[in-house]
């Protein structure tokens, strides 16, 4: 603010809102980068599912161990 002026290059004109909106939005992928991220995305997807399938895995076989030997975990 200068004054009780607003600066021109902070009001709300078609120009600075497209020159904001311009700045914000993420250049277009190409089809390579595209396709690496959504291979990225679906493996990484999977391997976070086997990982929590392992952990869930081993702590039932803790968990059936201790209830054998007659304690809680």
């Amino acid at each position: 603010m200068v004054g009780n002026r607003v600066r021109p290059e902070t009001e709300f004109t078609k120009q600075n809102v497209l020159k904001l909106l311009q700045a914000l939005t993420p250049p277009t992928p190409t089809d390579e980068e595209h396709q690496a991220h959504w291979w990225n995305e679906i493996f990484g997807q999977r391997i976070r599912n086997d990982t929590q399938l392992m952990i869930d895995r081993v702590a039932k076989q803790i968990s059936e161990m201790w209830q054998r030997r007659g304690g809680t975990p």
